[in-house]
């Protein structure tokens, strides 16, 4: 197969594959969540619950992040101040993702402020880990389905 050949048909698998693989994710982000909350006796389903949620609604918050960013760059564009949307919408996205992680965990947990606070930054490199893990299977399987 061509090179050409091999990056259209590779492009056009890899975008059907990645959502139908986002799902992968969640197993791994329940386990982290398992770990730092052992001490709650959650069931494993519970943590798999938990999991889905999160994702489900950062799904929702990559789309509904778009519209507060578009606003806020046309206020900046108003007040002759020179930042691109872009940057809005990455600011949104990761201060949303942490404000939601937090709720979330206190929530689902029962805990108090500074414990889920603590566990703030093992959660956000364990959802970055288990980004990564995705990606890399969403890869491997891209590939080998494409030959």
């Amino acid at each position: 197969m061509q090179q050409a050949e091999f990056s259209r048909a590779y492009d056009q698998l890899v975008t059907v594959l990645a959502r139908s693989l986002i799902i992968l994710q969640v197993p791994f982000f329940a386990v982290l969540v398992s770990l730092l909350c052992y001490r709650k006796r959650y069931y494993v389903a519970d943590h798999v619950v938990f999991a889905l949620n999160f994702h489900a609604w950062l799904l929702v918050w990559i789309i509904a992040a778009q519209l507060p960013a578009r606003l806020m760059h046309t206020l900046a564009t108003w007040l002759s101040v020179d930042i691109s949307m872009g940057f809005f919408y990455y600011l949104l996205l990761r201060l949303g993702t942490v404000v939601y992680l937090v709720l979330a965990v206190k929530t689902m947990y029962q805990l108090t402020w500074w414990q889920s606070i603590w566990r703030l930054p093992i959660l956000i490199f364990g959802l970055i880990a288990c980004h990564t893990i995705y990606r890399f299977l969403q890869f491997g399987i891209t590939v080998a389905l494409v030959k």
